[in-house]
């Protein structure tokens, strides 16, 4: 299972992993990288983007926090084709990347913390789809926005908070 099909296993899922081996096919970068770690590094870096790049705008975040948001999964997200994990390791990446986004929640959207349950949460749903369900992937997507958008709620900058205000 390569982590594309971790990911998100559709159509399109298919197209973009092809498509990456037809670009790397075409650079063709003289075997410094093996053609095939490349492909997989720029579909599951396209799938990511594609599945997160609305999450920070809904949440409101700034422009750096968007940038957080999504370039810090990546970082866990990217050595993954390499060894390809299954079972609880492969939970555990996927539980890890959808919480370390919440580093951009801090002073941000309070409480920040509902990050941890919010990622249990679609890993749990998921994990019942044996992490190739597209029902189950996009359930636990919609979990997750769910407890992310209403279970915390924007800091406001200047406004003074209703108990300290005179009136």
């Amino acid at each position: 299972m390569t982590l594309n099909y971790a990911l998100v296993h559709t159509e399109f899922a298919d197209f973009v992993y092809q498509t990456a081996g037809k670009v790397v096919r075409h650079l063709d970068l003289g075997g410094l990288v093996p053609a095939t770690d490349l492909q997989n590094v720029w579909a599951t870096a396209f799938l990511a983007l594609w599945v997160t790049w609305f999450q920070p705008v809904v949440l409101r975040l700034s422009f750096w926090r968007c940038v957080t948001w999504i370039c810090l999964p990546l970082i866990l997200v990217l050595p993954l084709p390499f060894f390809e994990p299954e079972g609880w390791v492969l939970g555990a990446y996927t539980f890890a990347a959808m919480a370390v986004p919440g580093v951009a929640l801090v002073s941000s959207r309070r409480p920040w913390w509902v990050i941890f349950p919010a990622a249990a949460c679609d890993v749990a749903i998921f994990w019942l789809g044996h992490f190739e369900s597209e029902g189950c992937w996009a359930a636990g997507k919609i979990a997750y926005g769910a407890i992310l958008l209403w279970g915390t709620h924007r800091i406001d900058r200047g406004k003074t908070p209703d108990h300290l205000s005179d009136g």
